[in-house]
């Protein structure tokens, strides 16, 4: 929504710093770029932090965990793609800021699957 004077809601805000929240983590974990995705991680908790985004950190991450490739694949189901290859930082991070395992993608895999390499039914 836009209010009159042109200004977005709260919830638009805080949805399009995690879509391009998104597109930078996903290309972080496809370069395996360890760095650049904690340093996005700390940008994000610091808006948090100083109250620039109007949502607490589990609302940020559940919106973070909305978006999603053509695939329907979110971050985690990006991260646990690369654990299977052996980069499990990228897994742990997001497991530590309690990001959802189990959203699935348009395979029904979740990321708790891919980790386990188990193929849904």
């Amino acid at each position: 929504m836009v209010s009159p004077g042109g200004e977005s809601s709260g919830f638009e805000e805080v949805s399009r710093v995690a879509a391009t929240l998104y597109l930078e983590m996903k290309k972080c974990v496809k370069q395996r770029n360890l760095v650049t995705f904690n340093e996005a991680v700390m940008i994000a908790r610091e808006m948090l932090r100083q109250g620039k985004l109007p949502c607490s950190t589990q609302d940020f991450i559940a919106t973070l965990a909305t978006h999603t490739d053509s695939e329907g694949r979110n971050l985690m189901h990006e991260a646990a793609r690369a654990a299977v290859e052996g980069e499990t930082r990228f897994f742990l991070t997001l497991s530590k800021l309690r990001f959802p395992y189990y959203n699935e993608d348009n395979n029904l895999d979740t990321a708790a699957f891919i980790v386990c390499q188990v193929k849904s039914d």
